[in-house]
């Protein structure tokens, strides 16, 4: 059982709302299960507050915070320092308070690369990789595993500009091949038959809308392709029932939840714990 002290070590997560959150009941479990002396706990910040907030993290000696929507980028001027990661992405979701210092990272890339090599024993070096979509968590995924040394990514996006933007962005830094195309081109089924694995970074095939998939061919991925979706509700998506009758390997995204918060636990905290302890908090509560 968790207990309070004069000792306890401060986290949490700033976001706004923040009442559906799972963080607190995942990390306060990781801190009981390791016996640290450390409470997470939700600071729902509304944005007329976000500066005060964030200066409140050094005046209270909180050891850190995760922030969510909508903040992740609105809150990086108000920081000493990006990681690289961060830098890159250009958004924010762990702080880390160095003696009155406030470091932002990126934990969601990390999150998902940690969860796809101890999932599938999977090793980004050399790999080629789709990748649907061009929002947030798409741009710190293709980071995260561009970092890791893939050859070959394609990101595909209904719209035009944010692909093509992305991967502007992402060229300057990486010397990978890095191209894009619009949903269901011919360039983008040529490219599906080259991958190691795909991954789904779109809301396409959530609840409540379950009976859609995000691509009108999906036979065309190969049966040896990996397969991760970061929808975790529903648990298996339209696309993942597919394709595990098909035989290939499927994954959804509680996985990156849990990867993600144990790469932000070992940040404050500096002790490691593994993505399966926290899927197993998280599917505890």
């Amino acid at each position: 059982m968790l207990s309070i002290n004069g000792k306890t070590k401060l986290t949490g997560l700033i976001g706004y709302p923040i009442e559906h959150t799972k963080s607190p009941h995942m990390h306060n479990k990781a801190y009981e299960f390791l016996g640290l002396n450390y409470s997470y706990v939700p600071l729902g910040v509304t944005s007329e507050n976000l500066r005060s907030a964030i200066d409140g993290i050094k005046a209270l000696g909180f050891s850190g915070v995760n922030v969510t929507i909508p903040y992740k980028e609105t809150v990086i001027p108000f920081l000493d320092e990006l990681s690289k990661e961060a830098s890159l992405i250009g958004a924010v979701n762990t702080i880390k308070n160095e003696n009155g210092k406030l470091i932002g990272y990126n934990t969601d890339g990390q999150g998902f690369v940690s969860d796809v090599e101890e999932h599938f024993s999977f090793d980004f070096k050399g790999k080629v990789v789709f990748l649907l979509g061009a929002g947030g968590a798409a741009r710190s995924i293709a980071v995260s595993m561009l970092m890791k040394g893939i050859q070959s990514l394609m990101i595909v996006d209904a719209e035009d500009a944010k692909a093509s933007a992305l991967v502007r962005h992402l060229k300057k830094h990486f010397m990978a091949q890095i191209s894009y195309s619009l949903v269901e081109s011919k360039e983008m089924y040529n490219f599906l038959k080259t991958i190691d694995l795909f991954v789904n970074a779109t809301p396409i095939g959530m609840h409540p809308h379950t009976d859609v998939v995000p691509l009108k061919k999906v036979e065309d991925i190969g049966k040896n392709v990996k397969i991760y979706d970061i929808i975790y509700n529903p648990a298996k998506t339209k696309l993942v029932e597919i394709m595990e009758k098909r035989g290939n390997q499927c994954a959804n995204g509680l996985g990156m939840l849990a990867g993600q918060g144990a790469v932000a636990f070992k940040v404050f905290t500096g002790k490691s714990i593994e993505t399966g302890k926290m899927i197993e908090f998280l599917s505890n509560e």
